[in-house]
């Protein structure tokens, strides 16, 4: 096996997701040294098996994203305490329903324990595609996602709106009657 394969210091061998991984990252911080890049607008999005990698980079690096979009992603969330890890990042997640490859139900189950986690998301299932549709005839969906992200930053994310944030402002009082 080549070295490079192996963990440094170790005997291990790198796992494939494991490299994916260390690949993103360390383009995602070549693009930020070498241009301007404005740390409140760094975005995540990924189709079926990148859509895996969005849930995954998604959650493990939550502080760099200002908005995630996983797209019939596969894996999903698979549980109330994986959800926990996206409070405070925007999610849009996007699904055919009639998706044979990744079944819709693994973003209707992501969407659900966001739901109970209080994290931000929105959960769009488009009638009567299926898991090819984003790529060859999806045009008009992809634009939404685009939209979501020029919607979302780091700077205008309030998150959940709360009662006390939603606290009713006094009405003015009524300007006097003229005399007369």
């Amino acid at each position: 096996m080549p070295t490079a394969a192996k963990k440094p210091g170790t005997e291990d061998p790198y796992k494939v997701g494991e490299l994916s991984e260390i690949d993103a990252m360390k383009l995602l911080k070549t693009v930020r040294d070498t241009y301007n890049i404005d740390p409140d607008r760094i975005y995540l999005m990924g189709h079926s098996m990148g859509g895996a990698g969005t849930y995954y980079l998604g959650s493990k690096y939550a502080d760099v994203w200002a908005g995630l979009a996983p797209i019939s992603g596969a894996g999903g969330i698979n549980s109330l305490e994986a959800a926990q890890a996206y409070k405070g990042v925007p999610i849009l997640i996007s699904h055919g329903e009639k998706d044979s490859i990744v079944p819709a139900d693994t973003s209707r189950r992501a969407s659900m324990y966001l739901q109970q986690a209080g994290a931000q998301h929105l959960y769009v299932q488009v009638p009567g595609a299926d898991h090819e549709f984003w790529i060859r005839r999806g045009a008009e969906n992809m634009k939404r996602i685009f939209m979501f992200f020029n919607t979302v930053s780091k700077a205008t994310n309030v998150g959940l709106i709360t009662p006390e944030m939603a606290t009713p402002t006094p009405r003015a009082a009524p300007p006097p009657k003229p005399a007369g």
